[in-house]
């Protein structure tokens, strides 16, 4: 009976402790642990956090994509449309270039960035990739409304999501803009020599993504003003247990790894094979996967972030 009791206790007490951990992160107080417990949020076993387990996003984003072949289709035939244009303006390089065309921001960005420095030249590539964040925006915006509207909808994504996309763009914009600052300074990680450099070319990235990864989705569902909408998607990062600093960097690492698996993807060519387009097409799926795996997330800890009269 005793041992029982204490058992109960002891569950209690635990059970406790992450609602408290929970509290902290809602009403927008700090764990201890420095700079980086404030940034991660308490820790708290996954099995216990609001954020889904890696599996069951993953799943529940690639499921969303498989269920829209509308979506499948209409984002690859962006992908050829960029190619054809690439080719346009006397692109001359593999297909790689395609391998990240629906990369999430910051990797979709220097992929935006690298490509017009090749058809333009280094200055007026530069000026190029900056007009090109507006474009980037609009189709991570449009994006995040179609894949909203599909967790909303039981999978159905309605034509609403083009609109809803569109009266968020603005935000995500300003979200684009600030990862692309997050890739520049990436960039200066080469001084301290080729290994730190990799390290943290990779590390950047998911970082920025890991704060600022929601904006889109948060900024579809609601019409916050930016600097609430970029609050919120910290505030959901931060969800206890979710481990999704973890989930960006899986993602980071994957993506940077995709192009070395794409068959004939170092030919270059006007006039990619079969074989070269249907790898496109995976990792074209993989990245859709993924993005909408993050919408995802954000969806499941919504709720639990702090309205701003909530926060202590």
């Amino acid at each position: 009976m005793s041992k029982r009791s204490g058992r109960s206790a002891s569950g209690h007490r635990s059970t406790t402790k992450v609602a408290r951990a929970s509290d902290r992160q809602r009403g927008g107080t700090t764990a201890s642990g420095g700079v980086f417990g404030r940034l991660l949020g308490p820790p708290v076993p996954p099995g216990m956090s609001e954020m889904p387990r890696f599996r069951t996003s993953l799943a529940q984003g690639f499921l969303l994509v498989a269920a829209n072949p509308a979506l499948i289709a209409a984002c690859f035939l962006f992908v050829l449309a960029v190619w054809l244009v690439l080719l346009g303006f006397g692109y001359v390089g593999s297909p790689l270039a395609l391998t990240q065309v629906f990369a999430l921001p910051p990797l979709s960005t220097a992929l935006d960035t690298q490509n017009a420095v090749s058809v333009a030249g280094q200055r007026a590539g530069l000026m190029a990739g900056l007009g090109l964040l507006v474009v980037r925006a609009l189709v991570v915006a449009i994006l995040a409304g179609a894949i909203v509207e599909g967790f909303e909808h039981a999978g159905r994504i309605r034509p609403a999501a083009i609109a809803r996309g569109l009266r968020a763009s603005p935000r995500v914009l300003a979200a684009t803009v600030l990862a692309f600052v997050a890739l520049f300074l990436a960039q200066l990680g080469a001084v301290f020599g080729a290994g730190i450099a990799t390290l943290v070319q990779v590390v950047l990235p998911a970082f920025a993504l890991y704060l600022l990864g929601f904006v889109p989705f948060a900024a579809v569902r609601r019409r916050d003003p930016l600097p609430e909408t970029i609050r919120r998607s910290i505030a959901g990062a931060r969800t206890p247990g979710g481990r999704h600093l973890s989930f960006c960097l899986l993602y980071v690492l994957i993506a940077f790894l995709l192009p070395v698996f794409l068959p004939q993807g170092a030919f270059i060519t006007a006039s990619p094979s079969v074989v070269t387009w249907i790898g496109i097409l995976a990792m074209t799926l993989i990245h859709l996967g993924f993005t909408a795996a993050l919408g995802y997330r954000w969806l499941a800890v919504e709720a639990s972030v702090a309205e701003p009269s909530e926060r202590v």
